[in-house]
């Protein structure tokens, strides 16, 4: 079922979708997916969810914050010109939809405030520094000052800017009603797993991890501290650029066709702003050993690397795959 907008209409700045359904008594719970799509059709956020049965009209407000990018397509909700419904479960006689409608005013913030408090809790409020559409916030208040903060939203900005200036028309950012890109730095990687658990949920959808120093999903950006790496890890800017490359580029990290360009503007920005992050020789070694078919080494198969992690999943990207990818380009 697709519904396109009325006139004057915009999704922008509103808080949710709201609706209401029913389905047949005779039918079991049916599963769902709201699309918000562009004016090419094209999908650029989805909402899954599951109606219970009963043949009760059942409302449901789908706020906004929980939508996430469909695969592929990147953009912010001045691009929606309809919605559509799917019916995601088989043999459904009948679906029944009242009262749809948009609903609230959504805080410019909305979005960000929520991602802290799902990262980091209520009770422990992050140190945070923000400017210029980016935000880089910790849970390790202790181990980062404002100073240490402020330095990595520096380094960002200057990444942002060069990515800007080379790309030009390529260049179309998204807007989410002032809600930046982030880089979350979490004190250990099972508070890390945590939110990305907790996100997944939200999403109603997978987000398949890796062991890596770094990992970033949509346009949030995730690292960990380490007291022997200190403040100024090389990861926190790689990850902030895929970050800002989500937004600015409007690529998905995740999504194959998409993850040579991401890879390697993350890669060529850290290795400019941290030449010792990789060890020359190691360069050396691997362009004597060349292109290892197994994966193991530097040098691997264009195939093996930007292979997708699962299909269907939302996949984010692995430090420990990275290097292999930059040197090879």
């Amino acid at each position: 079922m697709r519904l396109p907008l009325p006139a004057r209409v915009e999704m922008v700045g509103h808080d949710q979708l709201s609706a209401r359904l029913r389905v047949a008594a005779t039918q079991p719970s049916v599963d769902l997916t709201w699309m918000a799509l562009d004016g090419e059709a094209k999908p650029i956020f989805i909402r899954r969810f599951s109606l219970p049965p009963g043949e009760k009209w059942v409302a449901l407000d789908q706020p906004l914050r929980l939508w996430r990018w469909s695969d592929g397509h990147v953009g912010d909700w001045d691009d929606v010109r309809q919605l559509a419904l799917r019916i995601d479960s088989r043999d459904v006689t009948q679906l029944d939809v009242d009262d749809l409608r948009l609903t609230g005013a959504a805080p410019r913030d909305a979005r960000a405030t929520w991602l802290l408090r799902l990262a980091f809790g209520a009770d422990h409020p992050p140190r945070v520094a923000q400017s210029e559409g980016f935000m880089v916030a910790t849970e390790a208040v202790d181990a980062f000052s404002d100073e240490d903060l402020h330095r990595l939203l520096t380094d960002a900005k200057h990444a942002r800017a060069f990515v800007r200036r080379i790309f030009i028309d390529a260049v179309r950012p998204t807007n989410d009603l002032g809600s930046p890109a982030l880089l979350l730095i979490f004190s250990d990687n099972a508070n890390r797993s945590g939110f990305l658990d907790r996100l997944g949920d939200a999403w109603n959808a997978r987000i398949v991890q890796r062991d890596a120093q770094g990992f970033t999903v949509h346009d949030i950006g995730t690292a960990t501290y380490d007291k022997e790496r200190g403040v100024r890890r090389p990861v926190y800017l790689h990850e902030a650029v895929h970050a800002i490359v989500a937004r600015d580029l409007r690529l998905q990290v995740g999504y194959a066709p998409h993850k040579p360009l991401q890879e390697g503007i993350a890669n060529y920005i850290q290795l400019c702003v941290h030449p010792k992050s990789i060890d020359r020789d190691a360069y050396v070694k691997a362009f004597a050993e060349g292109v290892d078919e197994s994966g193991k080494r530097i040098f691997k198969p264009l195939e093996f690397l930007f292979a997708p992690v699962v299909k269907g999943d939302i996949a984010g990207t692995a430090e420990a795959v990275v290097a292999g990818m930059a040197t090879a380009a």
